[in-house]
């Protein structure tokens, strides 16, 4: 049920309910006092006429007694006369044969002269005058009431009409403004209440468009900033990074080659382009434990002892805890390509020996990428493999040390991973 038909029906029906207790009170009221001015005629009847009229039937007046109680029966409340004499000589009723005796009220008065009873004087009295002029009190009320019950609710349906089409006008402005149209003016044409409300609402709707205006300008900035602070990390990466293997490699453009691998490499196993963008970010970090190792074991040129390679293997561990504990999703990917560039598919490799899916998937592809960019280029303790040599190890080592997924999209894609120079 509308709002509209709700408030109209409960001042319908407080309008009836009021009006009938206001009828019924009325009414009664005067009801009420006109008994009590029948009661009082009654007894000022029988104060007036018991003296005079004991007087003429103690002198046997019957002329002058017929006169007076023939003045007393034309009044119209006065239905029957009925006097009784004792010694019957005079006995007079006048009746107007009234049949309903309900409606009729008797005053009987006894008739004395010098303490001696002599006779009743009965007079009957009528409801009926009262009845009618009850009902025609009634059917005038009734009218009245029908009249001003038309003109309030025609008062009442324009008023209610007009709450409730504000509060439609406003509660549909409100939907606007919560869907963020703030583009409608608010405007009530009122000076009561609702359009004070309104008048409130376009104050809001004016607040919140400047809001909203210094909102944009803000978040704007915000982006320009967080956008230069990313570029910022990125490429703070991207120095460090270099700076590593510039220091501790004689080929400067290995961590290029693994970043521009890593991003291909993660675009065609289905990746997102910014998953790829990320991974092209910090796989240059894989090495970044290095700065834990000492130059003697990473700048010699021959083989390492078992212990220089047990301190060497270090650096992925060194490198992870140098990342780690950043809430910073770009660090804590990078932290992992640290971790996890030397661990096997097979659980065989280095630090933890983790093995299949446990690596996560942007430790094995960097893993992946940093072997076969590492066997197509020089070293200081090794020449440049031919490509299709490196291509025979990574298919060879194809379930133990790579991911077999991602060998087999390698693989596919061979030419354009040759490319990367």
């Amino acid at each position: 049920m509308k709002l509209f038909t709700k408030i109209f029906v409960i001042l319908f029906l407080t309008t009836i309910v009021s009006f009938s207790i206001y009828s019924y009170f009325i009414i009664s009221i005067k009801k009420e006092s006109l008994e009590k001015e029948l009661n009082l005629k009654i007894e000022d009847n029988k104060k007036l006429y018991k003296e005079s009229v004991s007087a003429l039937l103690y002198e046997f007046n019957k002329e002058v007694l017929t006169l007076l109680l023939d003045s007393l029966y034309r009044d119209t409340e006065i239905v029957k006369i009925k006097l009784h004499d004792f010694s019957n000589n005079i006995n007079i009723t006048l009746d107007k044969k009234e049949k309903n005796e309900e409606n009729l009220i008797i005053s009987s008065i006894n008739l004395k002269y010098k303490n001696e009873n002599i006779g009743t004087l009965d007079i009957y009295y009528t409801r009926k005058n009262i009845i009618e002029l009850m009902n025609l009190y009634k059917n005038t009320i009734f009218s009245f009431s029908i009249f001003t019950f038309i003109i309030i609710i025609i008062f009442l349906y324009y008023l209610v009409k007009k709450i409730t089409s504000s509060i439609d006008y406003l509660s549909s402005v409100t939907k606007q403004i919560a869907l963020g149209d703030f583009t409608k003016e608010i405007y009530l044409e009122s000076n009561d209440e609702m359009g004070e409300l309104a008048n409130k609402f376009e104050k809001m709707r004016v607040s919140l468009i400047q809001r909203e205006e210094l909102n944009e300008k803000q978040s704007k900035k915000i982006i320009l900033l967080k956008e230069e602070m990313l570029n910022t990390q990125n490429k703070l990466i991207e120095i460090l990074g270099e700076i590593i293997e510039k220091r501790y490699i004689d080929d400067p453009y290995h961590i290029k080659r693994v970043a521009k691998i890593s991003y291909l490499l993660a675009l065609k196993v289905g990746m997102t382009e910014e998953y790829a963008q990320t991974l092209k970010t910090v796989s240059p970090m894989h090495d970044v434990g290095k700065i834990g190792i000492s130059d003697a074991i990473l700048l010699k040129p021959g083989k390492l002892t078992n212990e220089e390679y047990e301190e060497m293997k270090k650096h992925s561990e060194i490198g992870y805890n140098f990342l780690k504990d950043t809430k910073k999703s770009t660090l804590d990917m990078a932290a992992h390509v640290a971790y996890e560039h030397h661990e096997r598919w097979d659980g065989t490799g280095y630090p933890r020996g983790i093995k299949g899916e446990e690596i996560t998937l942007h430790g094995r592809i960097t893993a992946l990428a940093d072997v076969f960019d590492a066997l197509t280029n020089k070293r200081c303790y090794k020449e440049a493999w031919e490509k299709e040599k490196a291509k025979e190890y990574i298919i060879k080592n194809s379930g133990t040390q790579f991911d077999p997924n991602l060998v087999k999209i390698f693989i596919e894609n061979f030419d354009e991973f040759s490319e990367i120079n």
